[in-house]
């Protein structure tokens, strides 16, 4: 009447140290273990702050927020809302340009350029890219046109 039964395919064999990292046990048992140190962390928001510093010249304060900001264009659709980074100087030919070159080479999806209509503007947020406008004042000066308002249009009803 002792009948083993077999288990073997209901519960499939693991290793319970198959997960273990460094982190988990600390060095002194994870070297008895064999485990590897896990490499530290990429600095991103680093990285991504040395690029811009790199190209162009800005407020110091301003470095940051852009680096962070890129990066984060990279997990935008985690968030429930996302926000509008505007670029603006008294000046003009200060290099807002230029900063949009090189946000177009570290946002997701960059779409760079300076007026679309607002039809292909619509169709586009289909793909979620990370829309880097330039030459915006227009579309807010004293002669708006429809197209302008269009594009504004399309722009405030994402936040």
């Amino acid at each position: 009447m002792d009948k083993q039964i077999d288990l073997s395919g209901i519960f499939p064999k693991c290793d319970p140290l198959a997960s273990v990292t460094v982190e988990d046990v600390g060095p002194e048992i994870a070297a008895e273990l064999g485990l590897a140190p896990s490499p530290p962390p990429p600095d991103v928001i680093g990285e991504a702050e040395r690029f811009i510093r790199r190209f162009a010249v800005l407020p110091d304060a301003a470095y940051l927020p852009l680096a962070t900001w890129t990066v984060a264009t990279n997990v935008s659709e985690a968030f429930d809302a996302f926000p509008y980074i505007a670029l603006v100087s008294p000046a003009k030919r200060c290099g807002k340009t230029r900063v949009l070159e090189l946000l177009e080479m570290l946002c997701l999806k960059a779409w760079r350029g300076t007026s679309p209509t607002s039809a292909a503007l619509y169709r586009m947020m289909a793909d979620s890219p990370t829309l880097l406008l330039d030459e915006v004042e227009a579309l807010r000066g004293k002669q708006v046109s429809e197209v302008s308002q269009a594009i504004l249009a399309v722009l405030n009803a994402g936040h």
